[in-house]
């Protein structure tokens, strides 16, 4: 299910990302998350086209 909310450990192990760079890209990069109590809860769909709409396409650009 796509709706479902992750804990940032979970979505660190999907992307395959330390947890501080989570925070990073939430505070630097408006990564989409939501504050319940202290804890942040990630809506998967968000983070999978929040994520695709920040990749890089792996082409290297001439100089």
């Amino acid at each position: 299910m796509d709706d479902e909310f992750l804990k940032i450990g979970e979505v660190s192990k999907i992307l395959k990302v330390p947890v501080g760079t989570l925070h990073r890209w939430k505070k630097e990069r408006g990564m989409p998350a939501i504050k319940v109590g202290k804890a942040l809860r990630f809506k998967k769909s968000d983070v999978v086209k929040w994520f695709e709409s920040h990749a890089i396409n792996g082409k290297k650009e001439k100089r």
